[in-house]
């Protein structure tokens, strides 16, 4: 009977699934209620800290009032205690640590390192111009909110809405909106870290022209690049755009030690097998490792690849696989 299948053996593999699809459930389960927790107990801090303010201005100490009438008439003995105030009611100085920790917008001069007749070259000029917008955007969101933390700016429903993700730690999602593709659980401290870390990156990249090897999941637009590699391949071989597709060889070794680019192609590394890894000793496709401590199940394969054009479509002796951007 399906009872007893279900008793000696897990669901997950009852379903078909491999057994980390029940740790990859659970930790999302956790993450989940420890969010809710984190802002149900900032909602009660808001509040202690509304009723020890009200106290302080001679407002009573049950926070604003229980009737709408009486929170109308705090509200108007609030205003009258001007800026000096307002800064107890909120620290503006979270959003300037937010504003520190920013990267400086990289230059959009031409002073490109990279050849004129690279296709790489409007790539990276692409990058640098997308980045600079969401930094742009941060940067303009962090100053409206300190503004408005000081009573220099009326506030707003969206100004609200930020600082209230930012005391959580969480991303805002006005940021998400013009950001690279990031996971929902991420926190503000890791999305600050690894904005300054992607942008470095293009910055080396702009100044000092292309890499050995290229981190694909750093891109905001991972297709153009790819399309800029093929249309290398093209010039350099005088074959048509349409008829060259990717030939894609995993390496042998990491990508730590590559200290040249290949004379054909791209080296590039960053990519992740859900649901399996990679081998490097038998170079092929194998059952991911059981999932140990709680961690996702999200191998990143430590393993550069091999990107270039094959030249047409037929004669390629290999596996076709599809590679997708993800939030992760």
């Amino acid at each position: 009977p399906l009872s007893r299948l279900v008793a000696d053996r897990s669901l997950a593999e009852c379903c078909g699934l491999h057994p980390n699809a029940n740790a990859l459930i659970h930790t999302s389960r956790g993450e989940s209620l420890m969010s809710t927790l984190t802002m149900l107990s900032d909602r009660a801090e808001e509040v202690t800290h509304s009723q020890g303010l009200g106290a302080r201005l001679g407002l009573g100490g049950a926070g604003f009032g229980n009737s709408p009438r009486a929170a109308v008439g705090h509200l108007k003995k609030l205003a009258s205690f001007g800026t000096a105030n307002l800064e107890a009611a909120g620290d503006p100085s979270l959003p300037r640590s937010v504003l520190g920790r920013l990267p400086s917008p990289i230059d959009t001069g031409d002073d490109v390192r990279l050849r004129p007749g690279d296709s790489l070259r409007v790539s990276v000029m692409h990058e640098c111009a997308a980045y600079n917008r969401l930094i742009a955007r941060c940067s303009e969101d962090c100053r409206q909110l300190s503004a408005s933390m000081l009573g220099k700016q009326v506030s707003s429903t969206a100004l609200g809405m930020l600082h209230a993700t930012l005391v959580n730690n969480l991303v805002p999602e006005q940021w998400r909106r013009c950001s690279y593709p990031t996971d929902e659980e991420v926190s503000l401290d890791q999305w600050l870290d690894e904005l300054n870390m992607r942008v470095q990156y293009v910055r080396e990249w702009r100044e000092r022209g292309n890499p050995a090897a290229f981190c694909l999941p750093t891109l905001f637009y991972p297709h153009g690049f790819m399309v800029g590699v093929l249309q290398n391949h093209a010039r350099s071989s005088s074959i048509p755009l349409d008829r060259i597709a990717f030939k894609v060889s995993p390496l042998r070794m990491n990508v730590s030690v590559i200290s040249a680019p290949p004379s054909v192609g791209v080296y590039i590394y960053g990519l992740a097998i859900v649901g399996a890894r990679w081998s490097r000793e038998a170079e092929v496709l194998v059952d991911e490792a059981p999932v140990t401590g709680g961690s996702a199940a999200r191998a990143n394969t430590g393993t550069g690849v091999r990107a270039q054009g094959n030249n047409g479509f037929n004669g390629f002796n290999g596996y076709g696989s599809s590679g997708y951007a993800t939030n992760e």
